[in-house]
């Protein structure tokens, strides 16, 4: 870390499984690779029609729940 800051790096995307300790004016998005895969996936079905929510316009952000999907 203290070789990046001295480098002048002022941003870093951690896709590790750990916390990384910074400099406050350092800033550290840590990404959770898994969970955005599964969010990706989860969309991809429902963009398809696959998938028990269906895009629509409602309250909750645009996400209706299909009966007709449950099984």
């Amino acid at each position: 870390m203290d070789k990046m800051v001295g480098a002048g790096i002022r941003g870093i995307l951690n896709f590790a499984p750990v916390v990384l300790k910074a400099p406050e004016e350092v800033f550290v998005d840590s990404i959770n690779l898994v969970l955005e895969l599964e969010t990706v996936n989860y969309f991809a079905q429902a963009y398809a029609g696959t998938n028990k929510y269906q895009m629509g316009n409602t309250s909750n952000g645009g996400w209706q729940h299909d009966p007709s999907g449950c099984r």
